[in-house]
Formats: structure tokens, sequence, C-alpha cells
């Protein structure tokens, strides 16, 4: 099974690519480690190449070949301003989209079962308080700044 991409693989990755492309993707990969498991393994798109391949054979391929990859996550930053011009943010970094969508849809309809929410319309925040995405799996906020 095919591993997070290791130094050579992104070099290869970085170098292979027209000088300005490598550099952006060296950067960005510096930048942000995490992407680091997203970069192609040559060996396995060497494999996919190949012309003998029907269009399931490949996707096949790469469900066994990258089944050992983490699902890429998420992060967002959020900046708000008051009137005055003072500025605050925050980081929500967590798992990928579907994890989290599936995560707090059990979560807070658990919650909401057990009557921890007044009937009525609301938001996931005021049916189960602000701190509600802070409770799911894998979700870290940072201090705000």
């Amino acid at each position: 099974m095919a591993t997070g991409a290791d130094e050579t693989t992104m070099a290869k990755v970085a170098t292979s690519a027209p000088a300005p492309k490598a550099e952006r993707v060296a950067r960005l990969l510096a930048a942000e480690p995490a992407l680091a498991g997203t970069v192609p393994l040559p060996a396995v798109t060497a494999e996919l190449g190949r012309a003998d391949l029907k269009s399931a054979q490949i996707v096949a391929k790469l469900f066994e070949r990258y089944a050992d990859r983490a699902a890429f996550g998420q992060r967002v930053t959020e900046v708000v301003r008051n009137a005055a011009g003072r500025e605050l943010s925050m980081t929500l970094t967590g798992p990928n989209p579907y994890q989290l969508t599936a995560d707090s849809a059990v979560r807070a309809t658990l919650r909401l079962i057990a009557g921890e929410a007044a009937p009525g319309s609301h938001t996931p925040s005021t049916a189960l308080g602000a701190d509600f995405v802070a409770t799911l799996d894998d979700v870290h906020l940072s201090p705000i700044a």
C-alpha cells in the first residue's frame, strides 16, 4: 500500500514541473505539511497510465493504492472587524467535510432527542451552544487573536 509522500516523492513532483510551478509547489509543501500526503506517488501515476486499463480499473487502483491515506482535513479562518476597525480572528481545523458533517448530524440529533434544545427554529449554535463545533471529533479551535 502507498503511504504519504516522502521527501524524495515531493522533490520529484516539484522538479518535474516547469520551474515557476515547481517553485510554487515546493513553497506550498513547505508551508503546508499536511498537503504532503496529497502528492501523487510516481509509481501509482505510472501504473495508472497503462493504456489497457478501463475507467473502473483505474478507480479501483486509486482506491487500493491510496486507501491508507487519511482524508484531507479542512481549515477555516474567520476575521471579524468592529465599527472601530479592531480585528479578531479564529481558526477552526478539523477533519474532512464529510466526516465533520456526519459527526455533527449524529451528535446534534442525539442532543435534540435528549431535549437539549428549546422548541422552534434554530441554528446549531442557538440550539446546542456556540461551542458545539468544538465538541466534535478532530475539531480544534485556535485562541482568538
